[in-house]
């Protein structure tokens, strides 16, 4: 039992340092060794930081974690961290999704007539429809696909129900904070009469959700067709079509993606805004990140942006109703300052998450 029990040791560790890399924080204080780090991917700095050499090692361990602990994208210093990288619309939009999906999957799903409790991420290589479970049995399955950068959707739910009668429920998910996006809906119902023959004989609904920063909608879409010369084609579905914002998946993730923004915002002010203090004295100014001054709250309150103080802040409200996402945008924003989704750079992200989730 002893090398079981030290092996197990061993990838605890290493899952407390790849977490540690991708947060960015001490090492010390959390007692983490050496030979933790996978050192090919992730390291710790000088002053004992954490860190990760490139976005796939980034990708790779955020999979890694998915596996075996998703709790902690919900955790405290995960959601705290997003203040590191207020400027890097890439990182900070990778990792609310990832607490999406684990708020998703911990707490359930209830906007509008789509309701779901809690269920376990289930993991899904390639093509999703030769993912789906045999027809014949009731499921309620909430798929994530294991390539960070999946085609079209980042999660679906499934419900199928054969009393007292035959019903499917889909509901796939895309998740942005990027103010352009590229029309996924559109995108994933263009291959809709695969579902329908896999489902064939079942009565079938479905509704799109686009997580959002900062809207709010739901509304009916009516089936989309094309005329040939023979004939009309369907693209697109009649379908319920909602845009759910993130401080409704989950509070704490909203509070603290609105703080990160105000202080972007605040940076950006003249220094007149920030009050003179002496070098390393912290006067009502936020924690520095690389050099920078962060305002404190008396300054964010004189910004007129929102409050997030948990006590005080209000699930279901949000700022602002203009569309969060550009439907007619083409691709992610240069999938959002990171190379672009080519089959390449997916063979690449798997070969990192092999090695990654195989280090021992």
């Amino acid at each position: 039992m002893r090398p079981f029990s030290h092996c197990a040791d061993l990838y605890a560790s290493y899952l407390l340092a790849t977490f540690l890399c991708l947060t960015r924080s001490g090492t010390r204080i959390h007692f983490v060794s050496k030979e933790s780090f996978d050192y090919r991917y992730f390291y710790a700095n000088d002053e004992e930081f954490g860190n990760y050499t490139c976005g796939l090692a980034r990708d790779a361990a955020a999979l890694l974690l998915r596996q075996a602990k998703p709790s902690e994208f919900l955790d405290n210093q995960w959601l705290s961290s997003f203040s590191l990288f207020k400027g890097n619309p890439s990182v900070l939009g990778s990792m609310v999704e990832q607490s999406c999906l684990s708020a998703i999957s911990s707490f359930g799903f209830n906007q509008g007539t789509v309701h779901w409790k809690p269920t376990p991420s289930t993991l899904f290589e390639g093509d999703l429809i030769h993912r789906l479970p045999p027809r014949g049995n009731d499921c309620s399955i909430f798929f994530v696909p294991d390539d960070p950068y999946y085609k079209d959707i980042d999660a679906l739910y499934l419900r199928v129900k054969h009393k007292p009668t035959k019903t499917v429920l889909v509901v796939p998910i895309q998740i942005t904070i990027a103010k352009r996006h590229k029309d996924s809906e559109m995108l994933f119902y263009l291959n809709w009469a695969r579902w329908q023959a896999f489902y064939d004989g079942y009565a079938m609904t479905t509704t799109f959700v686009w997580i959002v920063e900062d809207q709010q909608s739901w509304e009916e879409v009516m089936a989309k067709f094309r005329k040939t010369r023979s004939t009309l084609h369907m693209i697109m579905p009649q379908h319920q079509q909602a845009y759910v914002p993130v401080q409704e998946v989950y509070c704490p993730l909203g509070e603290t993606l609105a703080l990160a923004r105000i202080r972007r915002t605040a940076l950006a002010l003249p220094s007149s805004v920030y009050p003179s203090t002496p070098e390393g004295k912290i006067d009502d100014i936020g924690e520095s990140d690389g050099g920078e001054r962060v305002p404190g709250e008396s300054q964010l309150a004189n910004l007129g942006g929102p409050s997030v103080d948990a006590n005080s802040a209000k699930g279901g409200e949000w700022a602002g109703k203009g569309k969060n996402v550009d439907r007619k945008g083409k691709g992610r924003a240069a999938v959002e300052n990171e190379a672009g989704s080519s089959p390449k750079r997916r063979r690449s992200t798997r070969l990192v998450t092999q090695k990654v989730g195989k280090w021992y």
